[in-house]
């Protein structure tokens, strides 16, 4: 095992005969502009709610409103190795938040988006004898 160390031009470089491994931190100002960006799409939400639509790049930890609709969400966690119950199975998660503020529905649930998987379920949060997730409520598909 080796140490890579960019700020020491001691550390910064391996040689280990058929590769060559060299740590830099990037300092030009337009690839850091660029790597910024990237890092902030990696997520990408399509939602709908009746006639309304929006595609947009999500964050872990920030909450987005649609449009006038009285519906937001919260983007909670990335799973990128999230065992699935039953099965085992390894698979990517993105867990979301979703709340309604609109009179005729208001809601509050857990959303997880289970990426390439057709079939999705997300949780009533607060009903009664819900655990953490709340309770399953209904499968939906989904083209993630």
């Amino acid at each position: 095992m080796a140490w890579l160390v960019a700020s020491d031009a001691s550390a910064r470089g391996l040689d280990l005969g058929i590769i060559e491994l060299e740590h830099r931190i990037v300092t030009d100002p337009a690839q850091l502009a660029t790597l910024r960006q990237a890092a902030t799409q990696i997520h990408r939400i399509d939602a709908k709610v009746g006639d309304f639509t929006q595609t947009m790049f999500v964050e872990v930890g920030k909450t987005y409103t649609l449009g006038s609709t009285g519906y937001s969400f919260t983007v909670e966690n990335f799973n990128p190795a999230f065992p699935m119950s039953g099965t085992g199975e390894i698979v990517q998660t993105l867990t979301v938040h979703v709340t309604s503020k609109a009179p005729a529905t208001p809601a509050s649930s857990a959303e997880w988006f289970l990426v390439e998987k057709p079939l999705q379920t997300d949780f009533a949060l607060n009903a009664e004898g819900a655990g953490q997730w709340g309770n399953g409520r209904r499968n939906r598909s989904t083209k993630t």
